[in-house]
């Protein structure tokens, strides 16, 4: 099924979002109830020469677009309900160490949806007419820690 997304122009400035993220909660030692900002997260540029260039290439092209985009080195990733089961397993096959959480969390401020799939084309950041099965939402701004979810419930 084709989705039409957003155009550029109309990335989302969100108020009380519901969305989610999955994490190793050790990682960040977040709180039920606590409000967090994505203004705290400075995300190093990854380790191995692939993904690094990748990401400097992505930045690169986030800021001639419209550097108003949410960064991926300061945003929070987020997914949607219906795809939370996609993005766990996701996860777990390249850290099977980690314990990870789903939390649901509160978004205020500016998301933009897109796909990992287009990292390496400038279509990641101008989205306007493909058909992700399992979007990630890039978040900058405010957020709470609703609650934690279980697993099952996604499935």
């Amino acid at each position: 099924m084709k989705r039409s997304w957003q155009k550029l122009s109309d990335m989302k400035q969100v108020t009380d979002y519901v969305a989610y993220h999955i994490c190793d909660p050790q990682v960040n030692g977040w709180k039920v109830g606590e409000i967090y900002n994505t203004s705290a997260i400075a995300r190093p540029l990854p380790i191995g020469n692939f993904k690094r260039c990748i990401e400097e290439a992505a930045e690169i092209q986030r800021i001639n677009i419209n550097s108003d985009l949410p960064s991926r080195a300061h945003c929070l990733f987020v997914c949607r309900k219906e795809d939370v089961s996609y993005w766990y397993a996701y996860f777990q096959k390249r850290n099977i160490t980690a314990k990870l959480t789903v939390f649901k969390v509160k978004l205020t401020g500016k998301l933009l949806w897109t796909h990992a799939d287009y990292l390496q084309l400038t279509q990641y950041w101008e989205p306007e007419a493909f058909s992700p099965q399992e979007p990630e939402g890039l978040f900058e701004g405010e957020y709470i820690i609703d609650s934690i979810c279980n697993l099952q419930d996604f499935e």
